[in-house]
């Protein structure tokens, strides 16, 4: 079954400038179902609370430790235990949606090197200084043009990554600006 739909991949998405668009689409989607399941997972509530409790508190420690206060030093580290149990509680929180979609991951990841390898999904029009590929076939690669001169590809993975990284800043922003995510 994977192996017909990597053999899909590649016959009809197989070469630039298709690869990339595809690879483009598929981080769309992901990223727009991650953001689903924070959206479904995540008590926002919870988050917020815990937030302004965490921040007020480190305010306070702050100001703790810059006066000197051995009284107010006392109340701060007797509230760090409360503090600490808190920030665990936040983070089970907010790593929820990450262990939800964690296999679907690697799944992609997956595909995505099965069909395309160290293949070139991007061609820029112009050298980077570096190369790096390396056993996760991340990172640009060089190849010959009908030119003879070389210039800089991207692996089908480095521009999953990029895309994604790309699209998710701005489906946060969207979800902040429109009040779904307190964080």
């Amino acid at each position: 079954m994977i192996n017909l739909i990597i053999d899909w991949i590649k016959n009809n998405y197989g070469n630039p400038p298709l690869s990339a668009i595809f690879i483009l689409i598929v981080a769309l989607v992901l990223a727009i179902i991650y953001s689903v399941a924070q959206l479904l997972l995540i008590d926002t509530n919870k988050v917020r609370i815990y937030s302004a409790r965490i921040k007020k508190w480190r305010e306070k420690y702050k100001k703790a430790m810059k006066s000197g206060n051995p009284r107010l030093i006392s109340e701060v580290q007797k509230e760090k235990e409360i503090i600490d149990r808190l920030q665990l509680d936040l983070t089970r929180e907010t790593f929820k949606p990450m262990m939800v979609t964690f296999f679907l991951f690697f799944g992609i990841y997956y595909v995505i090197i099965s069909a395309y390898g160290r293949a070139t999904t991007l061609a820029l029009p112009f050298l980077l200084p570096f190369s790096w590929l390396g056993p996760l076939y991340i990172g640009p690669q060089y190849y010959l043009t009908y030119n003879d001169s070389w210039i800089s590809g991207i692996s089908a993975f480095t521009w999953y990554i990029l895309t994604s990284i790309v699209i998710s800043s701005i489906i946060n922003t969207l979800l902040k600006i429109l009040g779904y995510r307190p964080y």
